[in-house]
């Protein structure tokens, strides 16, 4: 198991680092949060093993990523993260907040921009359809 997670890309590890928190960070860990963060793994072809080791025993720097694609990623997965379980509390909201003024978006755009990946996740958009839109 050890050796299969450094072959993991440093962002990525950093990136569920990220996701982890979130489902954290309103101290109620529910179990769809950590349901949904396990298929976020499987989407990126990451074992719940391997998530688990990297938030058991974090070696990642934060990394930020550098694309609009990437940033959009990144947003879409912690907003999937935080409505997992149906309720989105402040807490999750101002962490993504702060992710996306740590990407370079304005601080005065930061909460229509949370907003609008609330709406698009709880409508079922995918990460190619937001993409489509701000293009």
């Amino acid at each position: 198991m050890e050796q299969s997670i450094k072959y993991i890309d440093e962002s990525l590890k950093a990136h569920f680092l990220s996701l982890y928190c979130l489902t954290v960070s309103d101290s109620d860990v529910d179990p769809k949060e950590l349901e949904t963060l396990y298929q976020i793994g499987l989407e990126y072809g990451i074992s719940k093993e391997e998530i688990q080791t990297i938030v058991l025993s974090p070696s990642s720097k934060p990394l930020l990523p550098n694309t609009i694609e990437e940033k959009v990623a990144y947003l879409y997965n912690l907003t999937r993260i935080a409505c997992a379980d149906g309720k989105v509390m402040q807490e999750e909201k101002e962490l993504i907040c702060k992710y996306v003024v740590k990407f370079g978006f304005p601080q005065e755009n930061a909460t229509a921009i949370v907003e609008y990946f609330l709406k698009s996740v709880t409508e079922g958009k995918i990460v190619n359809d937001i993409l489509e839109e701000l293009k």
